[in-house]
């Protein structure tokens, strides 16, 4: 999709790749889609879904990138294959990397090995890769192994490792086109009762280093009733563009999860739809949404086969991207500062 359409680039300047996150309201809200050859961080509570984001950016980058590979740092030991690979992901073409030590604990100084490889790789395959990081408050360092567990720690030497590895590697990587996921999780400040009440770990390098930071938090759960039985189904979480280099700032939206599946990219274009234009565009129009029944009808069309709901997420993906950059340019300045 175009990015930053509002936005004239110098002749012979490339324009910034991206990786599509599966959902195209979700990629307008990045600014075109997860950026490639950056550093991207994706924070959130518990069970957000940051794995599963994390597994459909491997899956869209392996369909773009047939050439590219895949390294995944599963540092939590706790990844289910046979789930991965029923939400998209590629599993032949992923390379899953664990500790070589003895302990079995990943180590900043792993990961900073792995991704010094990467980039030695990119320069010489002259091919994009992915690297993956699930998660960093897994990683620890040899000082905090060597420590006693009674021993008093600040967290700060931890910290300081973190920072020194993403300094370090960030712009060789970058240059080499070695496209850097960290996934995060949320820890509470403790004492604080006002404005931000979560953080992560890791210190600040990733504030500075991330070209993207994306902020997760659940809403709801999503249950579905079947012969008076009822069950969760997914979630719908709110997304916060905390940071974006690669496209306007500050997004936010909301997208239902489901399970077994991914992002409900249909159910996610129709709502978006149904509050930004309505249905009375007669390209929606045509697939029969209407404001009473649309859920029903998009569960319909997702559930299709291939070119029924192919050509459904096409037209919806359409006019949703339509929809976004027409609202987009009615908060930008007419005319540019300089011009």
């Amino acid at each position: 999709m175009p990015a930053r359409h509002y936005l004239t680039l110098p002749p012979g300047e490339k324009e910034q790749d991206y990786i599509t996150s599966g959902c195209t309201v979700f990629d307008c809200a990045l600014g075109g889609g997860w950026a490639a050859r950056r550093m991207i961080n994706i924070v959130g509570d518990n069970s957000t879904g940051k794995t599963l984001l994390a597994i459909e950016l491997t899956a869209n980058f392996a369909r773009a990138f047939p050439q590219g590979a895949i390294k995944y740092a599963e540092a939590e030991e706790a990844f289910d294959h046979s789930y991965g690979r029923c939400v998209g992901l590629p599993s032949s073409r992923v390379e899953f990397l664990s500790s070589p030590h003895e302990h079995g604990v990943m180590l900043v100084e792993d990961v900073y090995k792995w991704l010094d490889e990467a980039a030695d790789w990119c320069n010489k395959k002259k091919q994009p890769l992915l690297f993956i990081l699930d998660s960093l408050d897994a990683v620890s360092s040899r000082q905090e192994m060597a420590r006693d567990i009674n021993d008093d720690s600040y967290g700060t030497e931890r910290a300081k490792k973190v920072g020194e590895a993403v300094r370090k590697v960030n712009a060789k990587a970058s240059k080499a086109g070695v496209t850097i996921v960290i996934i995060s999780q949320t820890r509470a400040k403790i004492g604080v009762t006002f404005g931000a009440t979560k953080t992560r770990s890791g210190g600040a390098a990733l504030d500075f280093y991330a070209s993207q930071i994306v902020w997760l938090s659940e809403i709801k759960l999503l249950k579905k009733t079947i012969r008076k039985i009822e069950r969760p189904v997914g979630k719908v979480i709110r997304i916060r563009v905390r940071k974006n280099k690669a496209g306007l700032p500050n997004r936010e939206l909301e997208l239902p999860l489901i399970y077994g599946y991914g992002i409900d990219d249909m159910m996610a274009h129709a709502e978006f739809l149904d509050k930004a234009i309505g249905f009375d565009d007669p390209r929606i129009a045509s697939l029969g949404l209407v404001k009473s029944t649309y859920k029903e009808t998009i569960t319909r069309l997702r559930d299709s086969p291939g070119p029924i709901r192919g050509n459904a997420k096409a037209l919806l993906s359409e006019v949703t991207e339509e929809a976004w950059n027409e609202i987009e340019t009615r908060f930008i300045p007419k005319r540019g500062k300089y011009e």
